[in-house]
């Protein structure tokens, strides 16, 4: 009889399901299709964004109880399948030398077009963003940001030398954006003394052993004045990617001669991505 009940004890046991964690994750199963709505066999990059901040990569992984999956993901066949806990991405797909977004995906998404550059919405965007974020440089005592109350400028007075504003670029830039231009916005005063303007642009890296700044592009050609004269100039025909570890900063130097000053009202970014 012991027999019989240990033995019917095992049976049960064999029987009983095999309960796994349940995280509670989204599954998003998707193929990637050309132009005529097949699968692409060619190999693509895929990387994973948090929707409407792709400086957030999203953690993913293989099935519901979190196996770890890398990302970006390889895809060879046009198929992908992974979970996440976030129901809405933002999804970049690559090939070696084409691009497209997908925003806004979400676990009902099943099929993604991409096509080759030539059908992708490229477009150029120009951004507008006053001086308020500027501060002072190291030599930069100089110039007052937003002195006036009906006004959101940054002056520079007369009879000062190589006064240096730092401006950060607050614009919304995504990860594989260009930066192609810049343009600095104001006016010089000048009742007959020379008053100089210089711009250059800089990104900041983060890196392990600490940040660093480098220049992008030359700079602006210096402006000297000696008479009243409109601000519109900067740089342009740049071609600078934007990295998910990188911010950027425009240094403005300023000098003024008695009887002249100059006024900054802002900044204009020039930006190409994939919209």
């Amino acid at each position: 009889m012991k027999k019989l009940i240990l033995l019917a004890g095992l049976i049960l046991l064999m029987a009983m399901p095999v309960v796994r964690a349940d995280y509670g994750l989204n599954n998003f199963n998707i193929t990637i299709v050309d132009e005529l709505g097949e699968p692409i066999s060619a190999s693509l990059t895929v990387n994973v964004y948090a929707a409407d901040d792709t400086n957030s990569v999203v953690t993913i992984y293989a099935n519901a109880q979190k196996t770890a999956k890398s990302n970006p993901i390889t895809v060879t066949n046009g198929q992908m399948s992974f979970y996440t806990g976030a129901f809405y991405l933002d999804i970049r797909i690559n090939d070696s030398s084409n691009a497209t977004w997908k925003r806004d995906v979400s676990s009902t998404t099943h099929r993604i077009f991409f096509v080759r550059q030539d059908y992708v919405n490229t477009s150029v965007k120009q951004y507008v963003q006053t001086v308020a974020y500027a501060k002072l440089g190291s030599t930069g005592a100089g110039w007052t940001i937003g002195a006036a109350d009906d006004l959101s400028l940054a002056t520079l007075a007369a009879s000062q030398t190589a006064e240096i504003m730092i401006i950060p670029i607050t614009v919304p830039l995504r990860v594989g954006d260009t930066i192609t231009a810049w343009t600095i916005n104001g006016q010089i005063d000048s009742a007959g003394n020379a008053a100089t303007l210089d711009g250059k642009l800089y990104k900041h890296t983060e890196a392990t052993a600490g940040g660093s700044a480098t220049a992008v592009g030359s700079g602006m050609t210096q402006l000297s004045k000696t008479a009243d004269y409109k601000v519109a100039n900067g740089e342009s025909s740049l071609t600078e990617v934007v990295a998910a570890d990188e911010s950027f900063f425009l240094l403005v130097t300023g000098t003024t001669g008695s009887t002249t000053d100059i006024e900054i009202a802002g900044i204009t970014v020039t930006v190409s991505g994939l919209w």
